[in-house]
């Protein structure tokens, strides 16, 4: 439905006016967009495959799949990550001690 607005015989707006359920747009091609995070520039891209995060100027960036996201799987994997980097913190830390006391004896 088209709401018109007309001042004596002139078209002053026409606006559109959705009626029953409001409907989206279906992601059938590539879109980017520029946004800011902590002060610095990145590319947002949305595919229908999933999403992808570029700092600008850069080629490669994190990318999502849309499935992996939706199941849960992209957290459990970034999870996992951080407790193979904490362990290997320790790994080294616990290593440099033993080398510093054996260096010492």
């Amino acid at each position: 439905m088209i709401l018109r607005q007309y001042s004596g015989d002139r078209l002053l707006a026409a606006t559109s006016v959705k009626t029953g359920n409001a409907m989206t747009t279906r992601l059938e091609k590539t879109i980017k967009r520029e946004i800011t995070v902590r002060g610095e520039a990145l590319i947002l891209t949305l595919a229908p495959e999933g999403v992808t995060i570029t700092p600008k100027g850069r080629r490669n960036g994190k990318t999502f799949i849309w499935a992996e996201l939706w199941s849960g799987e992209q957290e459990v994997a970034a999870q996992l990550r951080v407790s193979v980097a904490a362990a290997r913190s320790v790994s080294y830390a616990y290593n440099a001690a033993r080398l510093t006391i054996s260096a010492a004896t």
